[in-house]
C-alpha cells in the first residue's frame, strides 16, 4: 500500500478528536451515511410513533445474535416500562415471543425513526453511533467486543450517554440505573443536541471522495 496512499476515517472529529501527530495521508471525513431517498414507514410503525410520548429505540444491531438475546431483550423491556416509556425493537425474533407492548420491527430508517425517539439503546457499533449523533437524542450503550467499548465510552465523554453498561455482567440493575439516567439527566439531552448540530453538518462522503480524486489525480500526473 505504501505510505502514500490516503487513509480515510469515516467518523466525525466531533467523536474523535483527530491527533496532532497524524500524517497528512489520514483523513478524519466524518461519518459517511446511506440516506435512503424511498424508504416509508409502514403504517403501523408509524401510528406507533405518532400515538404518544417519543419512545426508547431498542437496537443492537449485529451484535443481537451473540448470546442471552432474549434475556437482554427483557431487561430493555422491564427497564424501559418501569421509566414509563414505551418501546420499539429493532432486529429479528429469531421466533421468540416480544414482551408485551414492545412494538417490533426487522429493519427501519433510522435517519427516520431515531430523531421520532426519546433515547436510543445500543451495542455502538458506529453505523448506529453516527445515525443517534445526528438525531441529536441521548443514548445508552452495550458493547461487547471489537470497537463497541471504544465508542461506547466516547459517547459518555462526549456527554451524550451515561457509562457504557457492557454486555458482560449486565445486570435488570444496571440496565435499568442507565435508562433512568438517560431521562433524568437534561444535560445529556442538551449536548445531545449540540452534538447533533455540528456532525449533521460535515460532509463525509463527499469529502472522502474528493480526498480520493485527489490523490489518483496526483498519482495519474505523475
Amino acid at each position: 500500500m505504501g505510505e502514500k496512499n490516503p487513509i480515510l476515517y469515516p467518523f466525525s472529529p466531533s467523536l474523535v478528536p483527530p491527533p496532532a501527530d497524524w500524517p497528512a495521508n489520514c483523513h478524519m471525513t466524518g461519518f459517511w451515511h446511506w440516506d435512503r431517498m424511498t424508504w416509508k414507514p409502514s403504517a403501523d410503525l408509524r401510528a406507533f410513533v405518532e400515538d404518544g410520548s417519543p419512545p426508547v429505540v431498542f437496537t443492537m444491531g449485529s451484535l443481537w445474535p451473540l448470546h442471552r438475546r432474549y434475556g437482554v431483550l427483557r431487561m430493555a423491556w422491564e427497564a424501559v416500562r418501569k421509566a414509563g416509556r414505551r418501546m420499539i425493537f429493532v432486529g429479528s425474533t429469531h421466533g421468540e415471543e416480544l414482551p408485551p407492548d414492545v412494538f417490533h420491527v426487522d429493519e427501519v430508517d433510522h435517519r427516520w425513526l431515531f430523531p421520532r425517539a426519546s433515547c436510543v439503546i445500543h451495542h455502538a457499533g458506529i453505523g448506529t453511533v453516527s445515525q443517534a449523533l445526528r438525531a441529536g437524542i441521548p443514548q445508552m450503550s452495550v458493547p461487547a467486543l471489537v470497537d463497541q467499548p471504544y465508542f461506547a465510552q466516547r459517547l459518555t465523554e462526549l456527554g451524550v450517554a451515561p457509562s457504557p453498561v457492557p454486555l458482560a455482567g449486565l445486570s435488570a440493575s444496571k440496565f435499568a440505573a442507565s435508562i433512568d439516567e438517560c431521562f433524568d439527566n437534561p444535560e445529556l439531552a442538551r449536548r445531545a443536541v449540540q452534538v447533533a448540530r455540528g456532525v449533521s453538518g460535515e460532509p463525509g462522503v463527499v469529502q472522502a471522495a474528493e480526498v480520493l480524486e485527489t490523490w489518483a489525480g496526483a498519482d495519474c500526473n505523475g
